[in-house]
């Protein structure tokens, strides 16, 4: 029975360490998130000020490559519906 009680009692050690080992990586992870985002921004304000852009010139760039973005996905989305359209078409004429 003791010595059931002392294997418990490892095990729970164990799992407090691990728990703790666990929560201290889940922070340093964040931070690091953190810190890459910290990064790229600071990047793109540099990029920005390179090219001496105001900010309704960024809004303006960000709008016109959200629209290119939303176009090309239509037009993909299209060509994607026409395709499975012509091969159901063409399944159907091969059972003909």
């Amino acid at each position: 029975m003791k010595s059931t009680q002392k294997r418990i009692a490892k095990i729970n050690s164990e799992i407090l360490q691990i728990g703790k080992s666990i929560k201290e990586s889940q922070e340093k992870l964040e931070a690091l998130k953190k810190e890459k985002i910290e990064i790229e921004n600071t990047e793109i304000v540099s990029l920005i000020r390179k090219a001496d852009l105001s900010v309704d010139d960024v809004a303006e760039l960000i709008s016109d490559l959200t629209t290119v973005r939303k176009s090309n996905v239509n037009k993909t989305e299209a060509q994607t519906s026409e395709a499975a359209v012509t091969n159901s078409f063409l399944k159907g004429n091969d059972n003909q």
